[in-house]
């Protein structure tokens, strides 16, 4: 029976990824189809707030709590968690007013951008965003994991059946979209929602709560934003450079390529608790030769992946489309280029925490920044959309030649 049990408990996490991964992609599909790529474009920049803030609450939130937590027992356990509930309700509210501030910001400097009518929708929707990925993290903390993957199922169903239903009658836009998003998470927050006010009420430890948190994750946070900022400022030189529309095509073709995220989360789940048993068993030699040969498997079949999609890709695009922005199709061979890199990234940053050495991983961060910000606008000013590929393409191969001098005296080892 208990075997039975672990097993259910280690497929539904993998089921819950799934359905997240496979619910996002559906729900992207159906924004473009509905909105077009203007308005998708303009959707995706305005998620970029949303993901802004996801990133700073997964490093100086949910990465302490999946520490802390499992160190405690009994009450303390209970007031620490009934406590960082009540703080993270305080976070996601202060990130909502900052980013209605930004959105207002945003409609005085670039009033083109059709992000003025969202600027009451997204902050709600940013906001219940935050507490349902708090709630499905802090079940997964108090080993609930049947919980998380309910409320994912009842915030997918509701956003795809709500899409489908208003795009048929032709009154979907970017407003709609937004509160159809908030509404579907704070849905699955009513499977949390006693467990939240009673936080509310009794939150009184919030100053230790952020002390201890700040404390073990300052460094996470500034490493977040790096990763944010190195991820997206060629988003957002092509967005004003260019047009939403580039963003939009940007972002179809990243929901193509998404397949490979399964293949990378698989490698991430197996490789580096594989790999710190060799080498601490077998030493550095027999590390090397097992990374070389996840290299070599995991980067034929990213190249396989992404080589099958880029060359069916106009019809790819016609099947989800509807025949439309097949122009776009020929991009999709440069980020099955860009993906090999990305994983072979992958594969060297697993070395680097094998050996304990992550603090090459927050320096590269700063190179990545750097090099996105001198790249980003000659490369996009020069090659319009296809800057972009090119300036990450660059990116990636300045952060690994880092990494490979950096690792030179481990090399000479193996």
């Amino acid at each position: 029976m208990r075997s039975r049990i672990s097993a259910y408990k280690r497929y539904i996490p993998l089921l819950d990824q799934g359905l997240v991964s496979g619910g996002n992609f559906l729900v992207g599909v159906l924004l473009t189809r509905s909105l077009g790529l203007d308005f998708y474009g303009e959707f995706t920049l305005a998620w970029l707030i949303v993901l802004f803030a996801a990133s700073v609450q997964q490093a100086a939130i949910l990465n302490p709590l999946y520490t802390f937590a499992p160190a405690m027992k009994g009450e303390d356990k209970k007031d620490y968690l009934g406590d960082l509930t009540g703080f993270q309700w305080m976070f996601a509210a202060f990130a909502a007013v900052a980013c209605y501030i930004i959105l207002r910001l945003n409609a005085w400097l670039v009033p083109s951008w059709e992000l003025t009518s969202s600027s009451l929708w997204l902050p709600f929707t940013l906001f219940t965003f935050l507490v349902h990925d708090f709630f499905r993290k802090l079940n997964y903390a108090k080993d609930k994991v049947l919980k998380s993957f309910l409320m994912d199922i009842m915030t997918y169903s509701v956003q795809v059946v709500c899409l489908l239903i208003v795009s048929h009658r032709g009154t979907l836009d970017l407003r709609t979209a937004l509160i159809i998003l908030g509404v579907s998470f704070s849905v699955s927050i009513l499977f949390s929602w006693r467990e939240l006010t009673r936080a509310l009420l009794s939150g009184r430890k919030w100053s230790s709560i952020i002390s201890k948190h700040w404390d073990f994750s300052k460094w996470l946070v500034g490493t977040a934003l790096l990763q944010w900022f190195s991820g997206n400022i060629f988003i957002l030189v092509a967005a004003a450079l260019l047009s939403p529309l580039a963003v939009g095509a940007i972002r179809i073709i990243q929901n193509i390529m998404g397949l490979l995220h399964v293949l990378f989360l698989a490698f991430e789940n197996i490789v580096p608790l594989r790999a710190s048993k060799i080498f601490h068993e077998d030493g550095l030699r027999s590390l090397g030769i097992y990374l070389g040969k996840m290299l070599v498997k995991g980067g034929l079949g990213t190249l396989a992946i992404g080589g099958t999609v880029a060359l069916f890709g106009k019809e790819i695009m016609d099947l989800l489309y509807e025949g439309q922005h097949i122009e776009f199709a020929y991009l999709l061979y440069g980020f099955a280029g860009l993906y090999v890199l990305v994983f072979t990234g992958t594969i060297i940053r697993f070395a680097i925490r094998t050996l304990e050495q992550t603090r090459l991983i927050f320096i590269s961060y700063i190179i990545s920044a750097l090099a996105s910000m001198l790249l980003a606008k000659p490369m996009i000013a020069h090659f319009g959309i296809n800057g972009v590929i090119i300036g990450l393409v660059l990116s990636q191969l300045i952060i690994q030649a880092y990494f490979i001098y950096s690792l030179r005296t481990y090399w000479k080892k193996i």
